[in-house]
């Protein structure tokens, strides 16, 4: 199990993660190609004093993964830690409309 805290990959006392572009610079930070092609399940941990993750920063991060790994099994890698029920929501829906890409 690999586990990546979303504090590590944020600007200093940001409560919002937002930018495509900012979001594929955390990807590469994080080395998800790499991480993608193995068989561990990995857990995301959001900060509890994050606000809102952005869409565009959603699709930065994890568009790649998703069309590579598919829905299914982007879903069993991946597990978002997060206690704000809002962004968990947000995630959802973030995974559901990358399909649409």
């Amino acid at each position: 199990m690999i586990t990546i805290d979303l504090q590590q990959y944020r600007n200093p006392n940001s409560r919002i993660l937002c930018g495509k572009t900012f979001g594929i610079q955390v990807r590469k930070k994080m080395k998800l190609d790499d991480i993608d092609k193995t068989e561990e399940q990995v857990t995301i941990t959001i900060p509890d004093d994050i606000w809102s993750l952005n869409p565009s920063y959603f699709i930065g991060v994890f568009e790649k993964s998703i069309h590579y790994l598919g829905e299914e099994n982007f879903r069993k890698k991946y597990l978002f830690q997060c206690s704000n029920d809002f962004i968990k929501e947000n995630i959802e829906q973030e995974i559901e409309d990358i399909l649409l890409i």
